[in-house]
């Protein structure tokens, strides 16, 4: 039987929202500034074709028309997208050595990937941040506003110690991912439960703070360049408000299991 060979790394993009004819050049970027690292590359673009079956079909099909062999999909139909994302995470740490995520809608730059490479050689986990070390966030004060507060609830009640907490745009080596999902599996995630999707940011950052046996390290990046930022209605901020306080709830049994890594 012959087994094929792990990636050095693998890039998760996001589909939400995201056009497929968006999809082709995103995937250029990252496979050009990649290849100047040296690293072998692998994407992974997630989906949740219940949310959005026309675009995750035009999506795959692009996928394996322009990107054979270097670029697949990971399709869910259930829970939230953080699901779909989480997943994503999941297969990608299976098919590589060091694992990525950047969203896909313009809010990351692809041709910052470089730097969170350059910090994985020496990092377990690498997290972005908008707030720190020369990051720019260009989205509107509300925005800002809803950011800083999800860092500051975190760093209160979520016991971490981060410049940012929901900027995602971040890096794992790969067993981080296997051990972080042998303990909370994705569909366990309040997240993916019930949302909203962005709340995986945090959740993901709470849940690799309290595994203190690995390391890790923030990176500044440029925020939003690409993308105009729209305010946040009332009800999304309340959907992260109830996931925040269910995340909390379940810290201290999370943190229990997670004593084999490092945790309380």
């Amino acid at each position: 039987m012959t087994t094929e060979k792990k990636a050095d790394l693998v890039v998760v993009i996001d589909s939400l929202n995201v056009p497929a004819p968006t999809v082709h050049p995103f995937i250029g970027r990252i496979l050009k500034t990649t290849a100047q690292t040296g690293l072998d590359t692998k994407v992974l673009v997630a989906m949740h074709s219940g949310l959005d079956p026309k675009n995750t079909q035009e999506i795959d099909l692009l996928l394996q028309r322009e990107f054979p062999g270097i670029a697949s999909s990971v399709i869910v139909k259930d829970n939230t997208f953080a699901y779909a994302y989480l997943k994503g995470l999941e297969t990608a740490a299976k098919l590589g050595d060091r694992v990525i995520e950047i969203d896909s809608g313009g809010g990351h730059l692809p041709e910052e990937l470089s730097n969170l490479v350059k910090q994985l050689n020496y990092y377990d986990i690498v997290l972005s941040t908008r707030f720190n070390n020369g990051g720019v966030n260009t989205y509107p004060w509300q925005r800002q506003l809803a950011s800083r507060s999800a860092t500051l609830l975190s760093n209160l009640f979520l016991d971490t110690n981060l410049t940012d907490a929901a900027s995602g745009f971040q890096g794992f080596r790969s067993q981080v991912i296997k051990d972080m999902f042998s303990v909370v599996p994705p569909e366990k995630w309040s997240s993916a439960v019930q949302g909203p999707f962005h709340m995986y940011q945090t959740e993901i950052r709470a849940i690799v703070s309290w595994m203190h046996n690995y390391s890790y390290t923030e990176v500044p990046i440029s925020y939003g360049l690409e993308k105009d930022g729209k305010p946040l209605p009332l009800s999304y901020l309340l959907a992260a408000l109830r996931c925040f306080h269910r995340i909390y709830k379940d810290k201290g049994l999370i943190q229990s299991q997670l004593g084999r890594y490092g945790g309380r």
